[in-house]
């Protein structure tokens, strides 16, 4: 369940092509991303990026162009405060580089202090690409995917 969720619209994305849309949001969550195992507690990281594509096998052959509304790039930044008495694992698994002409799926993450800071750069490139090129998109498609899986474990010290 969310509790103390507020928004704020930092910058509205009108005033030009360089200007993007900034949202910045925050909330409590209790329980759904948090598990206990044991002493520890395993964190669902990657779902806080929401929902992404999971390709099944039918879909990884392709004939038909790929035409998108827009070129678009998505950023998350999360932070999570790490409680006292508990210590990150997992955190090399959160960083990862998928980039080619179609688009990038871009993790990195890092502790600063207590603060566990983790980054996403999703990139859709270009509005219209040759079905040739599906490949190279599903490429960061599926590591968007499996960032979506991904989990931390603070182990308790």
């Amino acid at each position: 369940s969310v509790s103390d969720y507020s928004t704020e619209v930092i910058e509205t994305g009108r005033y030009g092509d360089n200007s993007p849309l900034k949202v910045k949001e925050t909330m409590t969550l209790k329980d759904g991303y948090i598990k206990k195992a044991g002493k520890n507690l395993i964190i669902e990281i990657g779902k806080f990026i929401g929902g992404q594509v999971e390709l099944d096998e039918k879909e990884r052959e392709r004939s038909v162009d790929i035409y998108l509304d827009h070129a678009k790039t998505y950023v998350y930044e999360i932070k999570l405060e790490i409680p006292e008495g508990y210590t990150v694992k997992g955190l090399d698994a959160l960083n990862s580089s998928v980039d080619n002409v179609t688009g990038n799926f871009i993790t990195t993450a890092v502790m600063d202090g207590n603060m566990l800071k983790v980054k996403t750069i999703k990139t859709y490139k270009n509005n219209y690409l040759k079905s040739e090129q599906w490949n190279d998109m599903a490429l960061w498609l599926d590591a968007a995917f499996a960032f979506n899986q991904a989990k931390v474990l603070l182990e308790k010290k």
